[in-house]
């Protein structure tokens, strides 16, 4: 493992990006290893691995064969985006995604100095929250009504609007966007990041919001682009 992990694995390096290994040390006690590249992996894929490599360890502790791979080459997911490119729903999806940018406040920052008329830029600022272990689960246990995902939108609107100090701003949020598609059985990333126009009420509690933002989220999009980029429960 540790003569694997000192290779040059960066994305150009010519060598295998992804690697998994079952290593058995005696008659109860194994080693899973992994290693993957960030760009091969996503929120869904990674469990989908985690449980078909569950799989091959049950199957090798009770001497049966190697269960089959469920997945498709990523390449069917890469055909599919291409046909979407050259179909109507494409121009019908960026017509309706122009208005919607239109439509935006202006987005979340956290600088003094107006955005517009500011050059692009790679730099990353990176802010941390920390909490007590456990305060996230506790309060959703408060809140069995409402998904968690949805309730970590719902404090991360909060506390972009408490950093830049607006109620109202637009900020990009990451979705999924395997429904319906060949992605629902590849292990690629398959990700949209898609502008949310954010609207803070002071007199709003925490699961009223919640449940608005993923409305929002819902009514973002018309059914066949909602089919294809959005799941706000996931």
């Amino acid at each position: 493992m540790q003569a694997d992990l000192r290779q040059n694995l960066r994305a150009d390096s010519g060598k295998p990006l992804a690697f998994h290994q079952l290593i058995r040390i005696d008659d109860t006690r194994w080693y899973w290893y992994q290693r993957y590249h960030h760009l091969l992996v996503d929120g869904f894929s990674f469990p989908a691995i985690t449980r078909q490599i569950a799989a091959i360890y049950r199957a090798w502790q009770s001497d049966a064969p190697t269960p089959e791979s469920p997945f498709t080459p990523f390449a069917d997911v890469v055909e599919e985006y291409q046909r979407y490119r050259q179909s109507e729903a494409w121009q019908r999806d960026g017509a309706f995604w122009a208005q919607q940018r239109r439509e935006l406040p202006p987005p979340a920052s956290m600088s003094a100095a107006p955005l517009p008329g500011r050059s692009a830029s790679a730099d990353i600022l990176r802010m941390k929250l920390s909490a007590p272990a456990g305060a996230f689960r506790q309060l959703a246990a408060h809140m069995p009504e409402i998904p968690r995902a949805d309730l970590a939108l719902a404090l991360v609107t909060l506390w972009l609007g408490r950093l830049c100090g607006r109620m109202d701003y637009a900020a990009g949020f990451i979705f999924m966007r395997r429904m319906g598609s060949a992605a629902l059985t590849a292990t690629g990333p398959v990700l949209n990041v898609l502008p949310l126009a954010v609207n803070l009420h002071a007199t709003e509690d925490l699961p009223t919001l919640a449940k608005r933002l993923c409305g929002a989220v819902k009514e973002d999009a018309p059914p066949p682009a909602l089919r294809r980029r959005t799941d706000c429960t996931r």
